[in-house]
């Protein structure tokens, strides 16, 4: 696939399709480790998607919100990615996030594009390490 968002942007949108589809259509989320994301907010975020969707519940941004805030670490990690990226709390990352995906009818075949993406830039980042 030619990528035509950057790689922020990319992660953007993924969280954005995840606060409103869930992981709908994407079978593979669990190959795309948190870590993954360059941009910590989206890490975190994505993290607690992924918990949500483990026990069983659907992420999307009110579950996402209400995991963040019960975690202590997960939130204390939002709050201080959200402060180094000079926003004014995490919620503002995850309410900015490009939704458009969600509205597309490829959308969950573009985000896994996206992942699998994310996943090689970590691959090749821990190669040249």
């Amino acid at each position: 696939m030619n990528h035509p968002l950057s790689y922020p942007e990319q992660e953007k949108a993924v969280i954005g399709y995840l606060s409103m589809n869930g992981f709908a259509g994407i079978e593979d989320y669990a190959r795309t480790k948190p870590e993954a994301f360059m941009q910590p907010l989206a890490s975190v975020i994505y993290e607690a998607a992924q918990y949500l969707y483990r026990i069983g519940r659907t992420p999307n941004t009110l579950t996402i919100t209400e995991t963040i805030e019960a975690d202590g670490e997960l939130k204390r990690d939002a709050t201080k990615a959200a402060a180094e990226a000079g926003l004014p709390d995490w919620q503002t990352y995850l309410h900015a996030s490009d939704t458009r995906l969600a509205f597309n009818p490829a959308g969950g075949q573009i985000v896994r594009e996206y992942l699998a993406h994310i996943k090689r830039i970590e691959k090749e980042a821990e190669v040249r390490a």
